[in-house]
């Protein structure tokens, strides 16, 4: 079902759409204050005056608030077959700032979770896919923190490997600088290849991760 306007809008419905659609914090407030009459109106006017507060909660970061009230528009939105407002496929931007507000939140699972359902819903969608791979990248696996760890040891011997070239080889050993050198840009290389070395993997894991489940979901369709 399309919403549609209809001939009368009742008062507070008026008073409402007189706010100006960027100022989220008076929305919020008159939302909040005539809460009682808004949910007494006819379903156009509420779903409407309700996805507009609810998208003046996610523009202001009050991630927790829109997570409370979020499901209870998406079930109307499904009950009533509500698929577009103002020109948006309503639910399923509903669903993505669920997402976005879970992420937000530091609750990458949950986002994660909700990211997946809109990606069986349409495979192609960019945006979600995108997001998703920003989830599963937040979820550093262990072997990245051994690589960093392991890199830092190296940077480490490195450093020492200078001083006692500095302190030692070049006064009193000079015949091995040119090996000490070569060992410490070897040490100082493998230090660089193990911190990034890491990233690199989870980052080609992940991609490979998220291509084969989108590919999935569209074998599916």
């Amino acid at each position: 079902m399309h919403l549609t306007p209809s001939a009368y809008r009742s008062k507070i419905y008026r008073d409402f759409k007189e706010i100006d659609s960027c100022e989220y914090r008076n929305i919020i407030r008159f939302f909040e204050e005539n809460q009682k009459d808004i949910h007494n109106l006819e379903l156009e006017e509420y779903f409407e005056l309700m996805v507009t507060y609810l998208s003046a909660l996610f523009e202001i970061g009050a991630y927790e608030r829109y997570l409370r009230l979020a499901d209870g528009a998406i079930e109307t939105s499904i009950i009533h077959n509500i698929h577009f407002f103002r020109g948006e496929d309503v639910y399923r931007k509903l669903l993505f700032r669920k997402a976005a507000s879970h992420y937000n939140l530091l609750q990458n699972e949950k986002a994660e979770h909700v990211l997946r359902e809109l990606i069986k819903m349409d495979p192609y969608d960019e945006d979600a896919i995108s997001f998703l791979k920003k989830c599963l990248w937040v979820k550093k696996p262990n072997f990245i923190n051994n690589t960093r760890g392991l890199s830092i040891v190296l940077f480490f011997v490195a450093a020492a490997i200078i001083g006692a070239e500095l302190l030692l080889v070049r006064t009193h050993f000079q015949e091995y600088t040119a090996i000490v050198e070569i060992s410490r840009i070897a040490i100082f290389a493998f230090g660089l290849l193990a911190m990034f070395s890491g990233d690199i993997f989870h980052q080609l894991r992940l991609t490979l991760q998220t291509k084969k489940f989108v590919e999935e979901m569209r074998l599916k369709k």
